[in-house]
């Protein structure tokens, strides 16, 4: 399973204007599964790809 990064890097996901992730083989958009440990894994409906990403962000920006 790749990472959800790798997959917007390699063209697979996407992201629309309000952020929402998506899959551009389909056009639909992703549903998140909330795992405890592992993260968050995101797939597609229609096709069944899965992509993962982690369960905190590595930074964070503060706006200023």
């Amino acid at each position: 399973m790749k990472s959800l990064r790798r997959g917007l890097w390699d063209g697979e996901v996407g992201k629309d204007a309000r952020g929402r992730f998506s899959c551009r083989i389909c056009r639909r958009s992703l549903v998140a599964r909330t795992e405890a440990e592992d993260g968050v894994e995101r797939s597609c409906p229609d096709c069944g790809r899965a992509w993962k990403s982690r369960a905190s962000p590595r930074w964070r920006t503060t706006g200023g």
